[in-house]
């Protein structure tokens, strides 16, 4: 086994060793650390907000307040414990915070104090739920726990009483040495024995099994070792499409894999991230689970190429501090830190969870999960590992990497493997886009505002490259056009050029095309092209009046709104004018139509396109239903995330316009969340939502 060792590191280290040797930007700038420190504090700021006030226990999102999971509570204690350690807290605002979480648990259903994956957080009801809970979402809260009794000694009696109690010993197979990752609460029985894959979730919980001494050491050198390759680098499955960074990077949160074949996994897999970005020209990276713009989830197998989450390149910051702290400033650049109204007062949170780069639309969501995992990567970072210390203080820890061969190895290998992860590069340069507007929808007459990036992920300078780009109208007419020559230092990124384009030549309903050609010696290394839209319609968005009830004559013109809330649309209307409520609310905004607009839409079917309403919706213009989303209860038929194309004809306008809206909401957030909401020539309105779908 032994051997088998030594050759899964010598097949990380090949394609390393190959490759030029480069200094590496092992640290950062002064004023990048402060942005990271500033980051770690907004970030906990989210974490220690959306507490449930009867159990303490943290709720899934700012939007999920009806559920947690283990893996919230562990990383939430473990926050909890380093922002005490940072100062954040005072000590006995902390220890009450865990002490009511422990009191917690006691109510909740158990066996030997394995809890199902998902719990109430407001604790109406306690019992577990049926079926089978995953060690991979478990293995948090032990591990939290383990911090805990690391940072307040007069919580440790407690703390390991809850270890101690829970039974390592039935995850494991004996002769086969297979650990079983399923368990049932409410059937007291453990399930499933497989060989875990190395670079999955799974495995910090395999690690505090051996550490406990219930386990044997052996069951570490079965696992599975299987790997994916990219870009000619290896790491360990799950990687990319098993749910991205965080895969790996969850456990290396706790134990410093420094040294291991995990921590050089781990390495590979956050630098195939930053090639893959580097080829594919996007301005930002960093792929994982997450909460999409749309408002789905970006699971197992479900990640895409044009949706990015903070967190996942926040997870490398101590392999890749500079290339890290660039992204994120970049990520910024999107207003992914616009501050969150909750109760119509701006809150700094932090990062929201994602961002389309291709279309510039933000997630209006923050999981706790991936907020917990940003910070304490930022901890371990800006804080000399910290987190990384408090845990391996811990004897049952330490006994742990005592036990595990590779563990015991990992500080004299430490040295090697780091000048191997300093070895990487990439041989050829990349370009990237920045733009104001990254939907590029204009109007004409605006100014298509860009700016270009180069980028270096090589160990040497690159020179002799150079990136054209030319703008042409729907005749193939050139608008504009330039070529920069590319001169870049080893690992540099750099501004090559402002681009500013007017647009009065363009017409409504438009499409012009934008080209870009990376070139080295009269070879053409990557061509990307791009649409910029000059859409026939008009938006309708902003200050809209909302009230909660429910009576037709809101339909009508001539309701007197004027003593309504004024509310922000599109946004959830529990981030503002309605917190915590659901039922039925109606929304009216007035608004007038150009006669430039109304000439131009003349003999067509109009329509209103309506982003997604969370219910179920029915659509008034001028006092006239002109369409409904999903269904009122008692039927309660959700359209929560479909977009709404509603017809009618031009006759139905008038000068000034009264568009109301009749919103459902039964669980959970509600109202009209997600744009766009315009008007304009049906046609063009149901094409753009069957693109955006």
């Amino acid at each position: 086994m032994k051997k088998a060792v030594s050759l899964i590191v010598a097949l990380f280290l090949l394609p390393a060793a190959i490759l030029h040797a480069a200094p590496w930007p092992g640290n950062i700038r002064y004023r990048d650390r402060t942005y990271l420190r500033e980051l770690m504090r907004d970030t906990w700021r989210y974490i220690d907000y959306y507490i449930s006030p009867i159990t303490g226990l943290p709720y899934d999102s700012n939007q999920a307040k009806d559920i947690t999971n283990t893996t919230n509570i562990g990383l939430y204690l473990t926050s909890l414990c380093m922002a005490y350690k940072l100062g954040y807290v005072e000590e006995e605002y902390a220890i009450a915070r865990i002490t009511k979480i422990l009191d917690s648990l006691d109510t909740y259903e158990n066996w030997h104090r394995l809890y199902g994956n998902w719990i109430d957080p407001d604790g109406n009801d306690r019992t577990a739920k049926p079926g089978e809970s995953n060690i991979s979402d478990y293995n948090k809260l032990p591990a939290g726990l383990i911090v805990v009794r690391q940072t307040f000694p007069p919580l440790a009696a407690r703390c390991t009483a809850f270890l101690d109690e829970i039974p390592w010993e039935k995850f494991w197979e004996p002769g086969t040495d297979k650990i079983r990752y399923a368990f049932d609460v409410r059937e007291k029985e453990t399930r499933n024995p497989v060989y875990f894959y190395r670079g999955e979730d799974k495995i910090l919980g395999q690690f505090l099994m051996i550490a406990s001494g219930k386990v044997p050491p052996s069951t570490w050198e079965k696992q599975d070792l299987s790997m994916e390759e990219m870009y000619g680098v290896k790491y360990f499955k799950w990687g990319w499409q098993g749910g991205g960074l965080f895969m790996q990077f969850i456990c290396d949160l706790f134990m410093d894999n420094r040294g291991t074949s995990l921590g050089l996994s781990s390495a590979h897999f956050a630098w195939a991230q930053m090639v893959h970005g580097l080829k594919i020209g996007a301005p930002v990276w960093g792929w994982s689970a997450c909460v999409s713009p749309k408002g789905n989830y970006l699971g197992m197998n479900g990640l895409v190429d044009e949706v990015v989450t903070p967190h996942a390149s926040a997870l490398a910051v101590s392999l890749f501090p500079r290339d890290v702290a660039e992204n994120l400033q970049r990520l910024e650049s999107y207003g992914l830190r616009t501050p969150c109204m909750v109760n119509g007062k701006p809150e700094a949170f932090g990062f929201r969870d994602s961002v389309n780069w291709k279309t510039g639309e933000i997630a209006d969501k923050y999981l706790v999960l991936d907020q917990a995992m940003l910070f304490l990567s930022l901890v371990n970072y800006c804080q000399r590992g910290l987190l990384w210390r408090t845990f391996a203080a811990d004897p049952m820890v330490a006994r742990g990497r005592e036990l595990i061969e590779e563990y015991r190895e990992a500080p004299s290998k430490r040295r090697q493997q780091h000048a191997q992860i300093h070895a990487l590069s990439w041989p050829e340069p990349g370009t990237f886009w920045m733009s104001e507007n990254p939907s590029s929808v204009y109007r004409p007459g605006d100014i298509i505002q860009k700016t270009l990036w180069a980028r270096s992920l090589s160990a040497e300078p690159f020179n002799g490259f150079s990136e054209e780009w030319k703008i042409t109208d729907e005749k193939g007419d050139v608008i504009a056009d330039e070529q920069h020559p590319i001169e870049l230092e080893a690992r540099q990124t750099r501004k090559l050029a402002d681009v500013l384009v007017p647009t009065e030549r363009a017409s409504f309903s438009s499409t012009w095309t934008f080209d870009t050609t990376l070139a080295s010696s009269n070879r053409t290394l990557v061509t990307r092209r791009a649409s910029i839209r000059f859409p026939n319609s008009l938006p309708i968005e902003g200050a809209w009046k909302i009230a909660a009830g429910d009576e037709p004559a809101r339909a009508q013109i001539d309701f007197d709104d004027s003593g309504w809330k004024t509310v922000a649309v599109p946004l959830r209307w529990e981030d503002a004018a309605l917190p915590d409520y659901d039922g039925t609310a109606w929304y009216r905004v007035r608004f007038t139509v150009p006669a430039e607009a109304l000439e131009r839409w003349r003999g067509k079917p109009l329509a209103i396109l309506l982003g997604a309403v969370d219910d179920a919706d029915e659509t008034f213009l001028n006092g006239r239903k002109i369409g409904h989303g999903g269904s009122f209860p008692p039927d309660k038929e959700t359209a929560w995330d479909k977009l709404r194309v509603y017809e009618f004809s031009e006759e139905q306008l008038r000068d000034e316009n009264i568009l109301a809206v009749r919103v459902s909401d039964w669980g959970g957030n509600g109202g009209i969340w997600r744009g766009p909401v315009t008007i304009g020539p049906a046609a063009e309105l149901r094409q753009s939502s069957a693109e955006s779908e």
